[in-house]
């Protein structure tokens, strides 16, 4: 459980010191006021990433000075994550105030989150849908990060390798020891996804139930996977497809398969809720998804991860929102929640949650 979060000169929150209790918290504050960064801090010292789109890393660190610092303390645990810019960017992770990497802390520190962008699950393009289905993956595995980081850098040096084929500068064959080992992290990445999306459906179908019922619509989750194995399984199909497609690879000068290009989709009464649901439809698609996570976790784990909440009850109505809360409570589970308008957030929240006042901070 989280219980203390201290910041400083994290994009527009120059300094913020404040605990954070067991169960429902609430930071209710204008647009502009930094309760997204707030709760986007937790999530990058926890994932090493911002929920936000972002050039550098160097983009979280304030106006003020030349670097940016989360404290957080778990329990028993204290994580400290520093992005600092003095010439080079360096980003420092520390557990227990000793030095670590990301992919030790993402497991032990489980976050779950909802903005607004998440919207773009069902709207955007397939990197925004894998990003999100790799950092929960993150969570919930402890080994899918370490493989993950493993897969981008022989994609990256594979890629490489082709286009030097392609220029004649080295032969085919040098091709050969990076496809075997984007073969074998790939498979590994692919047996974790399709693990995730044969038991989420349960869970979606459970969260639609409790949360908004099934009288108007039925929502689903269905995995798309690059490389769908059929007759044989993923490993033997994808060699099949790389020996198969090796010159248009070449000529093409990249990498045309793979795990990289795996999407997902939400659907609304077995259709693309892209197309065939309104916005408003699409909030609550995402926000079943999310809970159908949180479900999931709590089986494996026995607890609840940290849920973060950010602006969910907007474009939603009153009957919806106050579903949404009293799920919340009666889950007697961690979260914050932020909100620019009091009126969006239902009495029984306001009435039964710590307030976080962002006015306080400096």
């Amino acid at each position: 459980m989280l219980n203390h979060i201290v910041i400083k000169n994290y994009r527009n929150i120059t300094s913020l010191n404040t605990k954070v209790l067991e169960g429902g918290n609430l930071i209710i504050a204008p647009n502009g006021s930094g309760k997204t960064n707030a709760l986007e801090s937790i999530y990058y010292s926890v994932l090493g990433e911002s929920f936000k789109p972002m050039e550098t890393n160097s983009e979280v660190i304030g106006p003020s000075q030349e670097f940016a610092k989360v404290s957080t303390k778990w329990d028993s645990d204290s994580l400290d994550v520093t992005i600092s810019n003095n010439q080079k960017l360096i980003r420092n992770f520390q557990l227990n105030t000793k030095k670590t990497i990301i992919s030790k802390i993402s497991p032990k520190f489980p976050v779950i989150l909802f903005a607004p962008h998440t919207v773009d699950l069902v709207i955007g393009e397939p990197q925004i849908r894998r990003s999100d289905l790799n950092a929960f993956l993150s969570i919930l595995n402890p080994e899918y990060k370490k493989i993950l980081s493993k897969y981008t850098t022989v994609l990256k040096n594979r890629n490489a390798v082709i286009k030097q084929i392609r220029e004649g500068k080295v032969p085919e064959k040098m091709l050969e020891f990076w496809t075997e080992k984007l073969i074998e992290d790939g498979t590994e990445i692919y047996s974790y996804r399709l693990d995730f999306f044969t038991q989420i459906k349960s869970f979606f179908l459970d969260a639609q139930m409790v949360l908004f019922g099934l009288e108007n619509f039925t929502l689903g989750i269905e995995y798309i996977p690059n490389i769908s194995p059929t007759e044989f399984d993923f490993k033997t199909t994808i060699t099949q497809k790389f020996i198969n497609n090796r010159s248009k690879e070449i000529i093409v000068g990249k990498t045309l398969y793979g795990v990289h290009k795996d999407d997902y989709t939400i659907l609304l009464n077995n259709q693309n809720l892209k197309f065939k649901g309104s916005r408003g439809q699409q909030r609550i698609g995402i926000s079943v998804l999310k809970f159908a996570e949180l479900l999931l976790y709590f089986k494996k784990f026995g607890v609840y991860p940290l849920l973060l909440l950010d602006d969910i009850m907007s474009e939603l109505d009153d009957v919806n929102r106050s579903k949404i809360a009293g799920y919340l409570l009666e889950k007697k589970l961690q979260f914050i929640l932020t909100s620019a308008e009091q009126k969006e957030v239902p009495a029984i929240l306001r009435n039964n949650c710590n307030i976080i006042d962002l006015s306080l901070a400096e």
